[in-house]
């Protein structure tokens, strides 16, 4: 599915990074066999073979905090916290991590704590793979995603919180490719448009992330 807060979000960062809609959405959606879309009375735009499908409401929480840790236990520590009380809850939270190997690191933390009920994005994954853990975190089978960055233009449609795992990193800003962009301000864009909780989760946080927090 493609949801309207997808579009949403795909729309922002094709004007902010100046590509186009087509780009922004291979970037962050599994390939599929595409489709055309209709986006206005005379324009198509291809997209993935997703339905559209309406918002679910999400309890208005907007807003940052920031959670500093001296090592991995911590970081391990408040992650557990924080996907203890998602799945309580019933919601999806998406763990960002600045690199493949953080990645692979929290998941099997995760996935041993709660078996089944998390999903490892990374663009290195198989396509099948990846249109399987889409398909589970879209239809609400799933609420735990930790990704790199794809996972940021996905349909979560219960997401609930984003956690920014060492946020100050420099790895969060892509330089291997255009466009070059930061996933830091992705995730603030979307966490302020779906009214989200976002938590940077750092071991040394900067006054600018504090003054923004």
């Amino acid at each position: 599915y493609v949801s309207n807060y997808q579009m949403q979000f795909l729309e922002w960062f094709s004007k902010y990074y100046h590509i186009s809609l087509p780009h922004a959405a291979s970037i962050f959606i599994p390939q599929q066999p595409t489709r055309s879309v209709r986006k206005s009375k005379n324009h198509f735009i291809q997209l993935p073979s997703f339905s559209l499908q309406p918002d679910n409401q999400n309890d208005v929480h907007s807003g940052q905090s920031v959670c500093v840790a001296s090592d991995w236990n911590e970081y391990f520590s408040i992650l557990k916290t924080i996907c203890t009380t998602t799945v309580a809850d019933l919601k999806q939270v998406l763990i960002i991590t600045p690199s493949l190997h953080d990645a692979q690191i929290i998941h099997a933390f995760l996935d041993t704590l709660f078996p089944q009920n998390s999903v490892l994005v990374s663009g290195d994954t198989n396509k099948s793979t990846l249109a399987n853990s889409y398909n589970l975190l879209a239809e609400k089978m799933c609420h735990i995603a930790i990704s790199t960055r794809m996972a940021l233009g996905w349909n979560i449609p219960s997401l609930d919180r984003i956690v920014l795992v060492d946020s100050e990193s420099r790895d969060y800003k892509q330089y291997d490719k255009n466009p070059r962009y930061d996933v830091r301000a992705a995730a603030e864009y979307i966490a302020q448009s779906r009214d989200l909780s976002l938590t940077h989760l750092t071991t040394c946080p900067s006054s600018e992330l504090m003054e923004r927090s």
